[in-house]
């Protein structure tokens, strides 16, 4: 009976499967493949954020706290992966935004930072 039901269900997904888009996490959907997305998460000291596609030559990134509060905003030259720097930061969760020149939202995602691990 198992068998049976798992055999019709990959029979109807194979449809669905086959167009099927794979986005990395924190990549806004559109069909421009961009292919934008920010790592690790949760974070420690540094925030990177992966950028294939050049866009426009500046781009600008916002950190929110929880309280909606901006707690790092900068404006930066676009470079293949954008490191931002977070040492500063307490541990918890933000929302990290990139924007591009013309102020177009290019990823918006709730990152988390971690706090310190003790190893023994």
């Amino acid at each position: 009976m198992r068998s049976t039901i798992l055999l019709v269900l990959l029979v109807c997904a194979v449809p669905f499967a086959a167009n099927a888009q794979v986005l990395p996490i924190g990549t806004i959907g559109n069909n421009n493949n961009n292919t934008s997305y920010v790592y690790p998460n949760p974070f420690d000291n540094v925030l990177n954020v992966a950028l294939p596609v050049q866009q426009t030559p500046m781009c600008r990134i916002e950190v929110k706290n929880s309280f909606g509060d901006i707690v790092i905003s900068q404006v930066l030259p676009w470079t293949p992966v954008v490191t931002v720097n977070t040492s500063n930061l307490p541990v918890g969760e933000y929302y990290f935004r990139f924007y591009s020149e013309t102020q177009a939202l290019l990823i918006n995602q709730l990152v988390s930072k971690r706090g310190r691990t003790i190893r023994r």
